[in-house]
């Protein structure tokens, strides 16, 4: 992914220190611990950052009222508050005045079954002035909400919106060549010396790259041929992504491979390889087998068998696996504790065990995954847990521990946030969590 508005930001923000109380504006817990989630994450704070520290230049390109300027003066009064949370005297920050029409188009949408699709759709179409303070931003009586949703939806949103934000921009001015007569030819032919790609690409919209020999797909996406271990021969297809800082920070790349046998004769079809992104690795954990973070990551990237798999029309025996193609600088694991059946959801009560570092197996890479160092397992380490109480998803309750580095280069300190209380707690009392959503920082010697 090339273009300029994808790469994450250079230099991290500082750190912001005691988290911040928040205020529960009737059942905003789901937001409330996943805002002090995201702020644990350091590339996405120091994106808030930058946002926050150029909103004046920025907010002419930003829909009013939506989430990059939410983010953007939510980050600055954060920055702004007293980091004494136990002072009786501090402010108390409210979410819910800073992203009003955001929580308001994600609530709609998930009540008409739209889920966060359906919320960007009416936040795109929403005419409603920006929020005014007040607060009065639910779509009638609130509701629990579910934190991962309101998580997929707001980067989602956010990456759209500095998409959009970026295709309005003017292109950048070509460098005037004075000292060569074909300067205007070596300058991609244009009689004013441009250069095209470089300007789609510094528009932010640039598609990721099309593979050797690719296919040119409707839909942008490449395919071609590539040869792995053992000169085995396979087709592969990646789908193409516009970028944007969001996804340069959140987004990995899946590869799944589907390897085939015709039942008939035996003949061993040519695997296939398709790769597309994600921002967050949903993992199963209600069979009774899986009892760690460790086995539901074995599970998610064990080799599964396909069911009715035909090979030009005749019957075949086939399996799926996915593999990580790339890594992401934060890596967010979504625990899926509720399940539904007939009689609606249930929860998965039990523990499952994390810990604050993670190693990623060198079984769950694909060959030649993109910023894995060669024999070495890529680390991760913790940095928010946000956990769900309550044996339902509509009457339950959520809240967040967060990792605060030192800033002097003492003891690291974990933090528990309970919407507007904030207390310090012990690492081995947050490893004890119910974890509903793990975010994970790529280590800086990984």
């Amino acid at each position: 992914m090339a273009a300029a508005a994808g790469r994450a930001p250079e230099t991290p923000a500082g750190h912001l220190g005691t988290p911040r109380p928040l205020v529960n504006s009737g059942n905003t817990c789901f937001a409330n611990s996943t805002l002090q989630a995201l702020l644990a994450c350091g590339p996405f704070r120091a994106l808030l950052s930058e946002m926050a520290r150029r909103q004046r230049l920025f907010a002419p390109a930003f829909p009013p009222g939506g989430v990059a300027l939410s983010f953007s003066s939510f980050y600055d009064a954060v920055a702004k508050a007293p980091a004494a949370a136990t002072a009786s005297n501090v402010p108390h920050l409210q979410p819910a005045t800073y992203f009003e029409r955001p929580l308001r188009a994600f609530r709609t949408g998930t009540r008409r079954r739209g889920g966060a699709a359906g919320g960007a759709a009416i936040l795109a179409a929403d005419t409603v002035s920006p929020p005014s303070g007040g607060g009065a931003w639910a779509a009638g009586p609130a509701s629990q909400e579910d934190a991962e949703e309101w998580l997929s939806f707001a980067l989602d949103q956010l990456h759209e919106e500095l998409l959009d934000a970026a295709r309005k921009a003017p292109p950048p001015q070509p460098k005037q060549q004075h000292d060569s007569p074909r300067a205007g030819r070596d300058n991609g032919g244009a009689s004013g010396g441009g250069r095209p790609h470089e300007a789609r690409q510094n528009g932010g919209a640039a598609e990721e790259e099309e593979g050797a020999g690719g296919g040119g797909d409707s839909d942008g996406g490449g395919e071609w041929l590539s040869v792995g271990k053992g000169s085995k021969v396979s087709t592969t297809r990646t789908m193409a992504v516009a970028s944007s800082p969001v996804r340069a920070i959140f987004s990995g790349m899946v590869c799944n491979r589907v390897e085939a046998r015709e039942d008939e004769d035996g003949k061993v079809a040519k695997p296939s390889n398709t790769i597309e992104p994600f921002t967050c690795l949903n993992l199963d954990i209600d069979r009774a087998a899986i009892r760690s973070l460790d086995d539901a990551l074995d599970a998610f990237f064990d080799k599964q068998s396909l069911e009715d798999f035909k090979i030009r029309g005749k019957s075949a025996s086939a399996s799926k696996q996915p593999l990580l193609q790339a890594l992401p600088s934060v890596l967010v694991l979504h625990l899926k504790r509720f399940t539904y059946d007939q009689h609606g959801s249930h929860k998965v009560l039990r523990h499952l065990s994390f810990e604050q570092t993670l190693r990623v197996q060198r079984s769950h890479l694909a060959d030649g995954c993109a910023g894995a160092r060669p024999k070495a397992a890529p680390a991760y380490t913790l940095v928010a847990v946000v956990a769900h109480h309550g044996h339902t998803l509509g009457g339950g309750h959520y809240t967040c521990d967060v990792h605060v580095p030192s800033a002097g280069g003492g003891t690291s300190e974990w933090y528990h946030c309970d919407d507007n209380r904030v207390r310090k707690v012990k690492a081995s009392d947050v490893m004890q969590r119910q974890a509903y959503v793990l975010f994970y920082e790529r280590a800086a010697d990984s």
